[in-house]
């Protein structure tokens, strides 16, 4: 498979996924009559789509141009999200301090995303990489 179309692919299902997480919670929100949950899932949202897509030319750097460093750069760039989330978790908890029902709901909405990226990290990169190894090319 072509590294072009593997970083697409990988974009089109992590957008399909944060607009999925996004209007489920947006349900939910209104089900259950929370509206605290919009500004969560909006950072939430803004925040996976802007490291993912930067997850997936960094990737596509990295297989175009040194093939043999991918899993050095799966773990750099798993820990670099990490942190950058900490961050991101440690500012929304600065924003709304004072309020633990808004923390605890930021928290838990960030974490979900943040899982759910995880695993299709995971899923995907190791069919990517699984598919290389069984037809023997180098990506």
């Amino acid at each position: 498979m072509d590294i072009a179309k593997i970083e697409k692919g990988y974009n089109k299902i992590n957008l399909w996924l944060v607009v999925a997480l996004t209007l489920l919670g947006l349900l939910l929100s209104q089900v259950l009559l929370k509206p605290n949950l919009v500004t969560p899932m909006v950072v939430s949202s803004i925040f996976f789509i802007v490291t993912s897509k930067l997850y997936g030319k960094a990737w596509k750097y990295f297989a175009t141009n040194s093939p043999k460093v991918l899993g050095r750069f799966y773990l750099a760039g798993s820990m670099l999200r990490m942190f950058l989330a900490v961050i991101v978790i440690l500012i929304g908890a600065l924003v709304y301090r004072g309020d633990s029902e808004k923390i605890l709901t930021y928290v838990a909405v960030f974490v979900v995303y943040y899982i759910t990226a995880m695993i299709l990290d995971c899923v995907y990169f190791f069919r990517i990489e699984k598919n290389n190894k069984i037809n023997n090319k180098k990506i």
